[in-house]
């Protein structure tokens, strides 16, 4: 109980302290110092981060991801780098970026023997790239990590640290992934009836509220898979025709949502462009002006081969006798005008008559392949697929 008693309240609460302060001493070659015989688990500085995929040499093996690192209150500043192994697999991992904090832990108690680090040291809000001890920024390098070199000198500008990017919600059961560039992963709950929700996708640099309901809000891009839903709970758009009560009654729902989508095939049969997906509904509300409208042409060529026909007739003859009496002065005169107009037939050309009727037809064979076309794209329209 003395001892307990002498100890120092924090080196009491944060075991860690003593060890770093003494070990830093010993570092340091204080006569003072004393040796710990048990630590389980130290701080360290990210030096290098190693990227390669393959590492050929077997006698001196470190997976992806393993970081050269300098331990706080173990190392000094020039003291030969110590690699770290991941802890965790490959499988899902997050790793530092140089110049972070990570945990550390050996295998044994022996300095000698092979450290693996855990994860970045989370002392702040921020899921992007925070250095070591950055609230401290303002303090002497050896005040701060007790090395003597800036961590803001080392750092390399992989991701983004002038926006700081803050976690997603989530609820007390969720299971999340998040990347340092506002993308996600969550396994959620819908609030409403407890169904899962697998939502993923790239969120806007802002702070959305705590209690998220179907999805997070608004992101830039979103796919979002969730059971025994509405379409109402996951978009404010409305359905343009309602098939087979989609919009009432819950569903078993994957929604996308983005500026841009594009689906590609990789068969060997699929086209090398791209096209744009059709509209069944707007396809059809065009096709439906279009058979109108050549409707209405069909009649008018109709009308015109009509007007040919009656145009062909046979004038008869006409004959006309006028007798004209004149007096001129004393004389009077007479004389007879003759109007002979012999019978005459109005005929159009028998090739116009044919080429209207021709016209007439063709424009109903088009105004007919249409209505079929319209047909067929109503029956083949997707019952549960929209988009806009």
């Amino acid at each position: 109980m003395n001892n307990i008693a002498a100890t120092p309240l924090d080196e009491l609460y944060n075991p860690g302290k003593s060890f770093i302060r003494k070990s830093f001493g010993k570092a340091q070659n204080w006569n003072h110092a004393e040796s710990v015989k048990l630590f389980l688990m130290s701080r360290a500085i990210v030096m290098t981060v190693s990227t390669t995929l393959e590492r050929g040499d077997p006698a001196n093996f470190f997976p992806p991801g393993s970081i050269q690192i300098k331990i706080i209150g173990e190392d000094t500043t020039t003291s030969a780098l110590k690699w770290a192994i991941p802890l965790f697999n490959l499988h899902c991992i997050s790793f530092p970026e140089v110049g972070e904090e990570v945990f550390v832990i050996r295998e044994s108690d022996s300095r000698g023997s092979q450290p693996y680090w855990i994860s970045r040291v989370n002392d702040n809000n921020y899921i992007n790239k925070v250095l070591a001890r950055e609230l401290y920024s303002d303090q002497l390098p050896m005040e701060r990590y007790q090395f003597d070199f800036k961590v803001e000198d080392i750092a390399e500008e992989v991701t983004q640290t002038r926006e700081l990017i803050l976690s997603i919600p989530f609820y007390p059961g969720d299971v999340i992934f998040q990347g340092r560039s506002d993308s996600y992963i969550r396994h959620s709950l819908n609030p409403r009836n407890q169904e899962g929700i697998l939502e993923s996708g790239i969120k806007f640099r802002t702070l959305y509220p705590e209690k998220p309901k179907n999805t997070i809000g608004k992101t830039k891009t979103k796919s979002v898979h969730i059971s025994n839903s509405l379409i109402e709970e996951l978009t404010e758009l409305q359905i343009a025709n309602v098939v087979n009560n989609d919009q009432n009654e819950e569903r078993n729902i994957i929604y996308n949502e983005a500026e841009v989508i594009v689906n590609i095939s990789q068969l060997s049969d699929s086209e090398q462009t791209l096209q744009k997906v059709v509209l069944g509904d707007k396809q059809n509300n065009w096709l439906n002006r279009l058979v109108l409208a050549t409707e209405k042409l069909n009649l008018v060529a109709a009308k015109t081969a009509e007007l040919g026909q009656v145009s062909s007739q046979i004038i008869p003859a006409f004959k006309s006798v006028q007798t004209i009496k004149l007096s001129i002065g004393k004389e009077n005169l007479s004389f007879d005008v003759i109007v002979d107009i012999p019978q005459r037939e109005t005929v159009v050309k028998e090739s116009h008559t044919s080429e209207y009727v021709t016209l007439s037809q063709s424009i109903q064979s088009i105004a007919n392949d249409l209505s079929l076309l319209k047909t067929t794209i109503s029956d083949h329209l997707s019952k549960h697929q929209y988009i806009n």
